[in-house]
């Protein structure tokens, strides 16, 4: 089988001999490929050590049988979350084998399929640098093509399309054991998982508090706009106006009005049923999007004045009482999922019992918001905190920009369409600092006046392989 990027990620992790940091948490969701890439890195090792905790009869006792007692150079350990007190004693205990202690010296990867409480054990027992968090998301678009052998290998990037970026949110030829579908079943076999997880924990800081009822209404929560207690469905990120209504009188069905709105039928549910929610519901769900690294928290900002971070957000969220309050916190930022393919999964899947052409789910304006979704969920990735954030640019002088990253100084302006040069707006914001500047486009490639227009499709693998930070970076005369 083909490898995911990350392998190549954590090979580097292994062989990194100058590193003090000995562990390796991979956080991602269940059915996503971990098993996979631990068995991939345990090929490439002669003398690693690959223990399942989920079918391991006693866990413990094969630890120290294949493991503790005669350590290797690499142990590898799948579904910690399923050993019980897999936080206080497991994770400690290794890291200070890990160290050093008693001249052992080794590297230990580890997953866990709630993504919640593999941050959690990031964050708390083994914080501080003392491990490392990597994220296996959803097939990402540059894994897709070379999985489908639209590409050779992950360097080879030139001659991607917008319809590749279109197969791939449809994940058109994609072998099944890579698809997952987003529904109702997927969900409540989640929510065992993070149960089982708070099972196992000794320490009250890992607890996640979530229902199985909470945790399916996060669909119904990321469908409409925060701040607001409005009547129409929003799909994606809350500032997009009502683009997601489209016209379907060719397609067959029999609607009212004749027209469709994508977001409400992509998350089958009704305005009601999300202002029913309450404020403490609403809560634990951000709570838990945003510790699980499933959504985005994005603040705008106007170039100038520092924006709320994502964990002044989780300070604030625990403070709230009223649905006043939410609505004042969420002014000004909004959450979204960290991939389009929640949306695009559940869309099929809804969209073809309506008997509606699925075409529909990929063109025009929700195309584009399918784009900005990727382009925001892949560029938080690069981010150093544990919490996925992004900063949109927005004032009415300068116009806006849609991604912002403070800390390697790229901007990124989405679009699906060639946009009108003096319509852009990534060189009216830091003028006078470095700043990698970019805006996508349908076809256009050129770098001008400190400017990159690079096709969407081609940025999105660029973005992937973090070769986008390799473009050149300028001032604005």
């Amino acid at each position: 089988m083909k490898e995911r990027l990350i392998v190549q990620e954590l090979v580097d992790f292994i062989d990194n001999k100058d590193s003090v940091c000995p562990v390796a948490l991979i956080s991602g969701i269940r059915r996503i490929g971990k098993t996979t890439v631990l068995k991939q890195l345990a090929s490439k090792y002669n003398d690693a050590v690959y223990i399942d905790m989920l079918s391991s009869k006693d866990g413990f006792a094969e630890l120290y049988d294949r493991f503790l007692n005669n350590p290797t150079s690499l142990l590898l350990i799948d579904e910690i979350t399923y050993l019980n007190e897999y936080d206080d004693m497991l994770a400690q205990t290794l890291y200070e084998m890990a160290a050093g202690e008693k001249g052992w010296r080794f590297k230990c990867i580890i997953t866990g399929s709630s993504p919640a409480h593999m941050m959690k054990l990031q964050r708390y027992r083994l914080g501080g640098g003392r491990s490392k968090l990597f994220r296996l998301l959803p097939i990402t678009f540059i894994e897709y093509l070379h999985f489908t052998e639209r590409i050779s290998d992950y360097t080879k990037i030139g001659d991607v399309t917008a319809n590749d970026f279109i197969n791939y949110l449809k994940l058109e030829g994609l072998q099944p054991d890579l698809r997952i579908v987003f529904d109702r079943e997927y969900f409540e076999t989640y929510y065992n998982e993070t149960l089982s997880s708070n099972e196992n924990s000794r320490l009250n800081a890992s607890q996640i508090d979530i229902s199985p009822n909470e945790l399916l209404a996060l669909t119904d929560l990321l469908a409409y706009k925060l701040s607001e207690a409005i009547a129409y469905a929003k799909m994606l990120s809350p500032e997009v106006g009502k683009q997601e209504l489209i016209n379907v009188n060719q397609a067959g069905a029999n609607l009212k009005w004749g027209r469709l709105d994508l977001s409400e039928a992509l998350l089958s549910v009704s305005a009601a049923k999300q202002k029913s929610l309450s404020v403490e519901t609403k809560i634990r769900i951000i709570n838990f999007l945003l510790n699980s690294g499933l959504a985005v928290f994005e603040t705008v900002n106007d170039g100038v004045d520092d924006p709320l971070d994502a964990h002044s957000l989780m300070r604030s969220l625990n403070h709230l009482g009223t649905h006043e309050d939410l609505a004042s916190l969420f002014k000004n930022c909004s959450l979204h999922m960290v991939t389009p393919l929640f949306y695009s999964r559940l869309g099929e899947d809804i969209v073809n019992r309506m008997g509606i052409d699925l075409s529909y789910l990929y063109q025009g304006a929700l195309l584009g918001k399918m784009l900005e979704v990727y382009v925001k969920g892949a560029l938080s990735l690069y981010s150093p905190s544990l919490l996925l954030s992004s900063i949109k640019l927005s004032s009415s002088e300068n116009g806006e920009v849609d991604v912002f990253l403070p800390y390697e100084m790229l901007m990124c302006e989405v679009t699906v369409g060639n946009k009108k040069f003096a319509n852009i707006n990534v060189n009216n914001y830091f003028r006078d600092k470095l700043v990698i500047r970019i805006c996508s486009t349908k076809s256009v490639e050129d770098f001008i006046n400190g400017m990159h227009r690079i096709p969407y499709a081609k940025l999105c693998a660029l973005i992937d392989t973090k070769q986008v930070l390799n473009l050149e970076k300028t001032t604005v005369s």
